[in-house]
Parts: structure tokens; sequence; C-alpha cells
């Protein structure tokens, strides 16, 4: 088996085809990998922070052979999803601007780790984990998380 995994794949909405893309020295045979109906995907639930200081917001999913990328968006409050971050193997973590320097994401595809650090008022929201696998698309769970200022004395 030669090649890399592809660093994003997109489904049409039928599931009956991907569109794979990558760099031209990626090009070889992929391992054909779908997300499991019968594996569970596990959000830690929602989280309460204060501004200024860490938060961790994770998700768990059962078979990690499996997994091409994970990506992580947070969903406005209009329900538009803007991409926060992304991890596929091999390769780094991709954070998206304006949260670099302050946000990391775990470097495994079966507990995703998104640290933000320090926590900011507008990183008050829904955050989206989604477990992204060939042929059979993906996976996904939804974490919100609550920001408190800290008072002055």
């Amino acid at each position: 088996m030669g090649g890399t995994i592809p660093v994003f794949v997109h489904y049409y909405e039928d599931r009956n085809m991907a569109l794979i893309l990558g760099l031209a020295s990626d090009a070889g045979t992929f391992p054909l990998r779908s997300c499991s109906h019968e594996a569970k995907l596990i959000a830690e639930g929602n989280k309460t922070a204060v501004s200024g200081r860490s938060s961790v917001l994770s998700c768990t999913y059962g078979l990690p052979q499996r997994v091409l990328q994970i990506l992580w968006r947070k969903v406005s409050g209009r329900g538009n999803a803007s991409d926060v971050a992304s991890y596929a193997q091999p390769g780094e973590p991709v954070i998206e601007e304006p949260l670099r320097g302050r946000v990391s994401l775990s470097r495994t595809l079966d507990k995703t780790r998104l640290h933000l650090n320090p926590v900011k008022t507008e990183d008050e929201g829904c955050y989206t984990c989604e477990f992204q696998c060939l042929s059979e698309g993906s996976k996904s769970a939804v974490s919100c998380l609550m920001v408190y200022g800290m008072g002055k004395k």
C-alpha cells in the first residue's frame, strides 16, 4: 500500500462519490476506511470556562483506524459553521486564523482534544467535532462552551 492519507475528503450528497484532494506527491493507493455505525462517538459534553484561562473540548471515536481526518467547527448563532482546526495523519494539525497561537489540537485519530488558551469571550458557542471517513461519510458530535468574564475588584 503506497502513498499517504489524503489531506481533504469531500463527499457528495448521495455519498456514492468522494472528491479527494492532496498533493501530486500523495499519488498512490489509499486504504478505504469507513465510519462504522456501530462505533460510538462520545463528546465530553458542554463546558464552562473563565475568560483568560484554558479550556479543553474533547470527543472520542471507537474505531480510529477508520478515520481519515478530524475537523472541528464552531457553529454561530445563525447556524453557520466556520472551521477551527483539523488533523489528518501523517501531518500536523491545521489551526485556522485568527485562532493560531492560542488554540492547539491533539495529534490522534481516536480522542481529539481542542485546547483553547487563553479562552476569550468570543470563543463562546457550540463546537462540532467531525470524524471523516471514506465511503460512509462522517460522524459528528457537538459540545457547547460557555465563557464567563472575570470581574474586576
